[in-house]
């Protein structure tokens, strides 16, 4: 018997029960490799449910967050802003010689100030060289007679809470470098404005003294 009729002979056959596919051997005439079906690619229709079901709870519980963080965000933009209009007005009235005006709104602010009677761009008419007396609205740095042009807050989210002194929210600032809450100069005055959120219970407070030093205050 040949080597080769051994070899062959030893295969099962499908009449001992085996199933009729072929062996793969290497060096037997006849075998094949098994072949096997390829897997579909991609997702089934329940995986992808499940995934969209998880992404879904997770906004729901995350947009609470992200708002309350936006709030945030607009609450401390809206703070630095004035704390700069404070520091800005009362630079101007010393640069100017003149007094300057800045009104507070619940959401907004709005800069004013007396100019130099004959000085370019100055409405106020009366002795040149001196101070006009009454108070333009500081517009596209110009002095208005009739425009306005209040500064809103970073976002309507944002108001005002509470002025000190209650229920004042016009400031003056003079050439000397005082803050005060009368028209007509007088004794410094500290003052300060409390920004909240509509939504929410967060606060900022932004404080000025007599002598123009500016700061913001959390709870």
């Amino acid at each position: 018997m040949s080597i080769r009729h051994l070899r062959t002979s030893r295969l099962p056959s499908p009449r001992q029960g085996h199933a009729a596919e072929s062996i793969y051997r290497p060096g037997i005439t006849g075998s094949r490799p098994r072949r096997h079906a390829p897997r579909a690619a991609g997702f089934s229709f329940l995986e992808i449910m499940i995934v969209v079901a998880i992404s879904v709870v997770m906004v729901a519980v995350s947009l609470p967050y992200i708002s309350n963080t936006m709030s945030s965000m607009y609450l401390g933009s809206a703070a630095s802003a004035l704390s700069a209009e404070f520091a800005a007005a009362r630079y101007q009235a010393i640069a100017s010689a003149c007094p300057v005006q800045l009104t507070v709104n619940s959401q907004s602010y709005q800069v004013a100030g007396q100019c130099i009677i004959g000085s370019t761009g100055c409405p106020a008419t009366g002795t040149a060289g001196t101070c006009g007396g009454t108070f333009y609205n500081w517009c596209a740095g110009a002095y208005s007679a009739t425009a306005t042009c209040p500064t809103p807050f970073a976002n309507a989210q944002i108001s005002v809470a509470a002025y000190t002194p209650a229920n004042v929210n016009v400031i003056y600032f003079y050439s000397s470098g005082i803050v005060t809450t009368a028209a007509s100069g007088g004794v410094p005055t500290t003052y300060s404005v409390q920004l909240a959120q509509l939504k929410g219970s967060a606060t900022k407070t932004v404080n000025i003294s007599g002598t123009g030093y500016v700061k913001t205050t959390t709870p």
